[in-house]
């Protein structure tokens, strides 16, 4: 592993999309029991045309979600709560670090708002 969730979740975006996106916290971290654990980023778009990767996305686009068309553009619970949480506002910290030495690599902060 040599990279952060951060950095993982920067290059996945990219790759998946063609978006530069800047981090701006963590939404949440959510455990599916059967496959693993999921961290939700909040982010913000920069730069890129964007382009959905063939593979894994069939449309890329920017969509002002909201509760009352929630219903509308996703289908499965579990990421509705992930959009519900992020419209909300919620977020934790979020550090990263290499242990022996330690080292910090990064650290999100918990914001009040977030610009949208």
């Amino acid at each position: 592993m040599n990279e952060t969730l951060e950095q993982a979740a920067i290059r996945e975006i990219k790759e998946e999309t063609g978006a530069d996106i800047e981090i701006t916290g963590v939404i949440g971290v959510y455990q599916n029991y059967n496959k693993g654990v999921i961290v939700s980023f909040a982010g913000r778009y920069v730069s890129g045309k964007l382009q959905s990767e063939e593979k894994e996305i069939l449309d890329v686009r920017f969509v002002d979600l909201n509760q009352i068309n929630l219903d509308e553009w996703f289908t499965r619970p579990h990421f509705k709560t992930r959009v519900t949480d992020a419209l909300k506002g919620c977020q934790v910290p979020y550090e990263s670090y290499a242990a022996k030495p330690y080292e910090l690599l990064g650290r999100l902060e918990v914001k009040n708002n977030i610009s949208k």
